[in-house]
């Protein structure tokens, strides 16, 4: 399979199960799954002893990283009708409704029922590239953490590029394939874990494949993330380590309520203009 950003077949294999383009520097995971086990990865657990301890419980530093998103996308469009792909429980949404009309869809059945009900939020429930949405119609799409997770990365930013109105916004994070971090730890990187992760971006390859659909780059930087204590216990002991046992009896010290900010600089925040 060519490469999807730059379609060159210059390929090699880079690490465990993962395939780089040697033009571009586009990384991919080299696995052929079916719409039904992706939708399996991303079923409760994700959320709930997966990818996070506990996401619900995670909201209030989540929503700290947040904040500092819409405050970045004010810049560029203060108001207007907004999307998010991949809305997950509604937190992003939450705040952003108090400055736009917004709007989300998400693939996890739990987290729309919660989204909704919880939060009373406009959430599609079901997955963004079989979803109906208005062309031209969206002042601001966004997507936080989720292109990474995508088998098919181009078809996304193609979909979106087509929502947005001439000179709409699409922001974005993913993590940094090509960051200092990720070239020193290599294949111990922490973000490498297939089949939830997926796509694995550099700056270069992002901004080229956003150019590709007519999204030009007007912002980039490197900000990093609110965690809970708990959460970064989590991820250090259980997802790096496997120490289940003993993570089990540190979260008993109740750790979520504190928030601390971590910048590893290996994660992209990129703002897009649809010329």
């Amino acid at each position: 399979m060519p490469c999807l950003v730059c379609g060159s077949e210059n390929l090699k294999e880079t690490y465990s199960s993962l395939l780089r383009c040697s033009s571009c520097g586009f990384v991919w995971a080299d696995l052929d799954l079916n719409q039904e086990e992706i939708s399996k990865v991303y079923d409760d657990s994700y959320f709930f002893s997966g990818e996070y301890s506990n996401y619900v419980k995670e909201r209030r530093a989540l929503e700290k990283n947040f904040k500092r998103n819409i405050k970045v996308i004010s810049r560029y469009m203060p108001s207007g009708q907004l999307l998010e792909v991949g809305s997950a429980y509604g937190f992003f949404l939450n705040l952003a409704k108090k400055q736009y009309n917004a709007q989300g869809v998400e693939i996890n059945q739990n987290a729309c029922k919660y989204a909704r009900e919880r939060l009373g939020l406009d959430v599609i429930c079901g997955d963004f590239l079989s979803t109906n949405f208005k062309a031209n119609y969206y002042d601001l799409v966004v997507m936080w953490a989720t292109l990474e997770h995508l088998k098919n990365p181009h078809l996304y930013i193609e979909k979106i590029s087509s929502l947005l109105k001439k000179n709409g916004i699409f922001a974005c994070s993913t993590i940094d394939i090509n960051s200092i971090l990720a070239r020193i730890q290599k294949d111990k990187w922490r973000q490498i874990h297939p089949p939830s992760h997926l796509s694995y971006f550099s700056q270069s390859s992002l901004i080229m494949l956003l150019a590709k659909y007519g999204l030009k780059k007007i912002h980039l930087f490197r900000l990093g993330e609110y965690r809970s204590v708990d959460n970064i216990l989590y991820t250090i002991l259980t997802l790096n380590n496997k120490f289940h046992r003993l993570y089990s009896l540190i979260r008993k010290l109740h750790l979520n309520r504190g928030a601390v900010y971590l910048n590893t600089y290996d994660t992209i925040y990129m703002v897009a203009s649809k010329s």
